[in-house]
């Protein structure tokens, strides 16, 4: 069962050496994590414990993927929360930020890119930004990077929705450039720069796309 393979892991990144002892770690009782080990899953509130507790990697207990740990003092690897919103040129949007999804990246790469504890990792919908950017996409945007540079790529908000962007000054204005011609350039007045019309959520550092 996989609920045994999740239970296995969590005692070797915890250091229990018995179910007892595990159970006694997530304050419940030593019957409950048997009953468990013989089901599919174990209960989210679990993984979160370990998360917050020793930086468990949710990658490596529910899946036996990646390091064990996130962001130990001493680990080569870090978590990037993954917020499972999805960008688009238009509706609305809500953050929700699972702790459950996290992608692990190098921490000295990240570092090389910017702030490290500022990274999202954004699922990108809509044509708007094809070629260059499909749906499905992942991008990581660092939000300590909002230095606005021409012909670089944002992630924006807009009143309540937020779009990916390639930037460019004029006189007066921010132009939004799109990579599909069928989505117009759009002049935002600089008077509305940082106004609840208008914001930029961070600059686009690097793109993720999975392969058919």
């Amino acid at each position: 069962m996989r609920g045994a393979e999740i239970i296995e892991r969590m005692k070797e990144i915890t250091g229990r050496r018995t179910q007892t002892d595990l159970a006694e770690l997530l304050s419940v009782a030593p019957s409950t994590v048997s009953i468990y080990s013989r089901r599919t899953s174990v209960p989210d509130s679990w993984i979160r414990r370990l998360i917050e507790s020793h930086r468990a990697n949710p990658e490596y207990l529910l899946h036996g993927i990646g390091a064990k740990v996130l962001d130990g003092t001493d680990s080569l690897t870090t978590g990037v929360p993954v917020i499972t919103q999805r960008l688009c040129p238009d509706g609305t949007f809500t953050f929700l930020d699972d702790p459950l999804r996290q992608a692990v990246y190098s921490r000295d790469w990240l570092s090389s890119l910017g702030s490290v504890k500022k990274m999202l990792l954004m699922v990108a919908d809509g044509e708007h930004m094809a070629p260059t950017i499909l749906p499905g996409d992942r991008v990581l945007v660092d939000q300590s990077n909002r230095e606005l540079v021409s012909y670089k790529y944002y992630v924006v908000r807009i009143a309540d929705c937020l779009e990916c962007v390639q930037l460019q000054f004029a006189p007066s204005s921010l132009i939004l450039r799109y990579a599909n011609p069928a989505y117009p350039e759009r002049a935002i007045p600089r008077s509305q720069l940082d106004t609840p019309e208008f914001g930029v959520v961070g600059r686009i550092l690097h793109l993720c796309r999975d392969f058919p």
